[in-house]
Formats: C-alpha cells, sequence, structure tokens
C-alpha cells in the first residue's frame, strides 16, 4: 500500500468530482423524501410533545420534519448558548457555534443556516475520505466506500442539524492532513475534535499510534503536540461550560435528564454491560435504550473490526476500534446505528470485502434509509 507521489488539486481531480456529485444528489434525495414524509404522513405529536422542542410554543408544521430530535437543542443552543441546568447542555458548543457564527447568511435564520453548514461538511468529509482511501488503494474502492457510507441506513444525518456532519469531516481531515504532513491543520483538527463530539478526544490515539509504530525523528515531539492539542480542546469545552452553563460538568450532568445511560464506568465492567445490554432487558423494536436495532448494528460492527483486521492500515484500525467500541459500550447502545456513520474506516472495509454484490447491498440500504427518513421525519425515533 504506497501512497501516490503526487496528488491533482481536488477542482482537477475528476474521481474528486464524481463523489461531489454523488453527495450532493444523495442530500437532495433525502430532503425531498423528508419533504414527503412531512407533508403525507401523520406526524408523532406525543412525542414532540413530551420531548423538548423550540420554540416551546410553535406547534408542529412542515418544517418541523427538518429538525426532530437533536436538531430543536442544536437551534436553542445556537439562539440562547448555554442556559444552566437545561438539557440543551448535554450538546457540544462547536456545532451550534458556528451555526451561529455563519447565522448572517440567512438573516439569523439559524434552521437554514444549519442545514446548509450541515451539507458542506457532509460534502467536504466525502472529498476527505475519497482522497485518504484512495492513497492506501484505488479510485474504485475509494468512490464505492463514500457511496456506502452515503447509502447507510442511518447515513441521512449527515446532512441534518446534527454534528455528525461536522464530526465526520474533522476526523477525515485530521487523517488526510497528518497523511499529507500538514502539521498546522491536523494539529488544529485534533483541537476542535473534543469540541464537536465527546469522542473526539479519542481520534488522537490511532495517530499517537502510528506516529509511534513508525521509525520518525522526534518522535515523541510529535506525539507531544498531538496529545496536547486534544487536551486543550477538551479544556476548552470545560471552560466554556464553567463560564456559559454554570460549571465544567454541567454537560455531564445534563446527560443525567435523558433515558440514556452513559458512563465511562461501563467500559471497567464489560460483562455486566452486556448482561444490561443483551440479557436483562426488554428488547423493543427500535426504541431508546432498547432498540433491537441498535445491537443488531452493534453486531454488525463488531463482526467488521474483526474483518477490518485484514484490510485497514494499522492507525485506520486503531480508529475503528477505539471509536466504535467506547461509542457503544460506555452505556447502553442509543443511537449505535447513528454513531457508525462517524466509523468511516468500516465502509472502506465493506467496499473490499463485499465488492461483488457492493449494487445489492448500497440499494439494500439505501432502501432501508429511505424508510428511516420517512420515520424520522414524522418525529418517530430512529437512532
Amino acid at each position: 500500500m504506497e501512497l501516490a507521489k503526487r496528488e491533482a488539486p481536488w477542482f482537477q481531480d475528476a474521481g474528486v468530482k464524481k463523489v461531489i456529485f454523488l453527495t450532493v444528489a444523495f442530500k437532495l434525495t433525502a430532503l425531498i423524501v423528508m419533504a414527503m414524509g412531512a407533508f403525507f404522513l401523520p406526524f408523532r405529536f406525543d412525542n414532540y410533545f413530551a420531548n423538548f422542542h423550540f420554540p416551546p410554543n410553535q406547534l408542529p408544521d412542515f418544517w418541523t420534519g427538518f429538525k426532530t430530535w437533536d436538531a430543536q437543542h442544536y437551534l436553542y443552543l445556537a439562539t440562547f448558548g448555554y442556559t444552566p441546568h437545561l438539557m440543551c447542555d448535554a450538546f457540544y458548543p462547536l456545532f451550534p457555534g458556528l451555526i451561529h457564527l455563519f447565522g448572517f447568511l440567512f438573516l439569523r435564520n439559524y434552521f437554514l443556516t444549519g442545514l446548509l453548514l450541515s451539507n458542506l461538511f457532509t460534502v467536504t468529509a466525502m472529498v476527505f475520505m475519497y482522497r485518504i482511501v484512495r492513497e492506501f488503494y484505488d479510485e474504485s474502492v475509494a468512490f464505492n466506500a463514500c457511496l456506502l457510507l452515503l447509502a447507510f441506513p442511518t447515513g441521512f444525518f449527515l446532512g441534518l442539524i446534527y454534528s455528525d456532519s461536522l464530526f465526520l469531516m474533522l476526523a477525515t481531515a485530521f487523517f488526510y492532513f497528518e497523511m499529507k504532513n500538514k502539521k498546522g491543520l491536523y494539529l488544529l483538527c485534533a483541537f476542535f475534535l473534543p469540541l464537536a463530539r465527546p469522542i473526539g478526544i479519542l481520534v488522537m490515539i490511532p495517530i499517537v499510534f502510528k506516529i509511534f509504530r513508525e521509525n520518525r525523528e522526534r518522535k515523541l515531539e510529535k506525539i507531544s503536540k498531538v496529545i496536547l492539542c486534544s487536551l486543550l480542546g477538551l479544556i476548552t469545552y470545560f471552560l466554556v461550560m464553567r463560564i456559559f452553563a454554570g460549571g465544567m460538568m454541567a454537560g455531564f450532568e445534563a446527560q443525567n435528564d435523558y433515558r440514556i445511560g452513559k458512563s465511562f464506568y461501563c467500559l471497567f465492567h464489560p460483562i455486566q454491560w452486556f448482561l444490561n445490554n443483551f440479557v436483562h432487558v426488554k428488547l423493543s423494536l427500535n426504541s431508546p435504550g432498547t432498540s433491537l436495532s441498535d445491537r443488531l448494528f452493534f453486531l454488525i460492527y463488531f463482526i467488521l473490526l474483526i474483518e477490518s483486521w485484514k484490510w485497514l492500515p494499522p492507525h485506520l484500525w486503531v480508529y475503528v476500534l477505539a471509536v466504535g467500541l467506547i461509542s457503544g459500550m460506555s452505556g447502553d447502545l442509543t443511537s449505535f446505528m447513528r454513531y457508525m456513520v462517524v466509523i468511516f474506516p468500516i465502509f472502506i472495509t465493506m467496499a473490499i470485502r463485499f465488492k461483488s454484490s457492493l449494487r445489492y447491498l448500497a440499494w439494500g440500504s439505501a432502501i432501508v434509509q429511505i424508510l428511516f427518513i420517512f420515520l424520522h421525519s414524522i418525529n418517530d425515533w430512529v437512532a
């Protein structure tokens, strides 16, 4: 797996243009399907009024289908910022901060701003992913990996007012810039990742692993810079919470308002975690905390983790291991099938391993995604 010597600028790269077109086509289709669901299907008013919604006195309308569940929290934070002892404090600041920062583009219409940014982040993430994969394999594998990620049943979250697209962009940019030895840029990504999602601090692990196992000069200095930038990002998160939410641990305390059980304590008790998630639980088809779907997708992830050992560069496999296992085993498996969209190297494995049946896999995933989009648009629970 030798790296290419020279890479054409993205605007001259036919493969990149194909990936951009593919991504835009998927995102536009998702929005159209969501509009159809919002217009033709009955809305789940019970879920809407039983959970946080913003503005609080606004009745659901056609546009509500585009901003259900977590999107409500991000829009509140973009508008008002953190408020002590509010459920929104559980969400990380970078995404709503960017929505607020660029709100002038639509005259402070944060809904449109959030949709625009999320889709731009997704397009950018796909370009970085394509270029990373192509460095190690070929254009066919790179394109097919992007196709499978976009067609993945929960791939539609990339493009909605969720932080998944931002996190995926930062993670792929981090690996791409490190691969190209763009020191300032990949260290900047290391700083911002912990401000985007709680698992952002983990992304430094595969790069530290890569630097450590390679015979580089000033190895310890490079490792310390990556760790330092990641820790500075985490410290910045705690400072933001201390200043604006009333306490450094306000985000973790806000998690208690949700029915999900996330705690690093679970990582040190894997047997108890297994019993709680697969034995001592009354499973439902797809509900928070008891979802059979999330457990099925975790098993799929685990199989792909084992399979990926044969196909991925070691540091990308470490990323799959760290981000996937800690996302799943830090509590119940709520939303795990959505978390899988940021574990991008597993789609490289799928593109290689299932090359002969790629068409059926992509179409099957896309059909399930359409079903999930309909459910999400009516405020039913989907990851």
